[in-house]
């Protein structure tokens, strides 16, 4: 049974600080979890190049300018390409950002909590290319990830 993001909002801020874009759509159901770890809203304007700065991985769908985004910061990702889109243009887009970045692919219909989990575990162990801004606590393994626009 595949389960929903914010059923494992819990489990995965043990591990990462998760920044969660979540559109206009879905907020409610995301809104309510907000806590230590965990900062959601339904967009971050002026906010988000300081956010991809500081994201270790990001999660999102594969429109042009995701993608585009992420190869050019070098962004290690999950992208999960939006199953509806144009003659499967979000996976073909998926497809080319392998080419340039550590990523893994996740289609929606293989999306579960397990294939979150194993591709973000898997990227972990990927070493970046960039340097990370310190963290408070150097010991502090936290990784950073932004969510954006899954509504899963």
């Amino acid at each position: 049974m595949k389960k929903k993001l914010p059923e494992h909002i819990d489990e995965l801020i043990i591990k990462y600080n998760i920044i969660h874009q979540t559109g206009e759509g879905g907020g409610e159901k995301f809104r309510v979890n907000c806590k230590p770890g965990y900062l959601c809203a339904p967009f971050f304007n002026t906010e988000i190049p300081q956010i991809y700065s500081t994201a270790d991985i990001v999660v999102c769908r594969a429109g042009a300018g995701t993608i585009s985004e992420l190869t050019a910061l070098e962004k290690k990702a999950v992208i999960i390409p939006l199953k509806i889109a144009q003659q499967n243009e979000q996976y073909f887009n998926a497809l080319e950002a392998r080419k340039k970045i550590a990523c893994v692919i996740i289609e929606e219909h293989n999306f579960t909590w397990n294939t979150l989990n194993e591709a973000l575990e898997n990227l972990l162990v990927i070493p970046s290319n960039k340097t990370k801004i310190s963290r408070q606590n150097p010991l502090d393994k936290i990784t950073e990830i932004l969510i954006n626009y899954l509504n899963i």
